[in-house]
């Protein structure tokens, strides 16, 4: 196992919207703990079937439910390793007649100590109903994407392993611990969202 206490990686969530329309979230983390796991692919596995899914748990319920996750990669930043890819089965639970545009999104942003250093997480499309006719997202959904956005300063753990987010830059210079999450109270826009292209 080549993955070590301390390590850095960086990994992208995808799923597909409809079948075909990938959209990806990319995460940069600290490893804090290993537990028991003695392979790269036990750790890879834990991070997508536990502890990424408790916390994306936190706004399933507004994601659209044509949202399927797909696939989670990683790259080992300390050591310059990919990753062994795994299945990531975080789908979208959020029932409504339609979904928003791929290119509107909701927005959490983690800040550090560090001026014009950011970490930023645009989620998957959400369902219809989750933005009101004044342009904002909803209440209840402003206040899960909050606790999201605080989730992530605190260990996030799966069965054995556990690790922290980190502000990370391209290309790897080091990171910075986040001290402050926030959300964008209306939707933002993702351009390269649109049919066929992913991102």
């Amino acid at each position: 196992m080549a993955i070590e206490v301390g390590d850095i990686i960086r990994v992208a969530m995808q799923w597909f919207v409809d079948g075909s329309n990938m959209q990806v979230n990319n995460h940069t983390f600290e490893v804090t703990d290993l537990g028991a796991v003695t392979s790269d692919a036990d750790f890879m596995t834990d991070l997508a079937e536990v502890a990424l899914l408790d916390w994306y748990t936190i706004i399933l319920g507004a994601i659209a439910d044509n949202v399927v996750g797909s696939l989670l990669t990683g790259m080992n930043l300390t050591k310059g390793e990919v990753l062994p890819p795994t299945a990531l089965p975080i789908d979208g639970t959020g029932s409504a007649t339609d979904s928003l545009p791929l290119q509107t999104t909701a927005l959490v942003y983690w800040n550090g100590a560090e001026a014009r250093r950011q970490a930023r997480t645009y989620l998957p499309v959400f369902i219809e109903t989750a933005n009101l006719d004044g342009g904002t997202w909803e209440s209840g959904l402003i206040t899960a994407l909050g606790n999201f956005g605080l989730a992530g300063l605190d260990p996030i753990a799966g069965d054995e392993i556990a690790v922290e987010k980190r502000i990370g830059v391209l290309p790897f210079t080091g990171v910075l611990v986040p001290t402050f999450a926030g959300v964008s109270t209306a939707p933002r826009t993702q351009r390269r969202r649109t049919l066929g292209r992913g991102a």
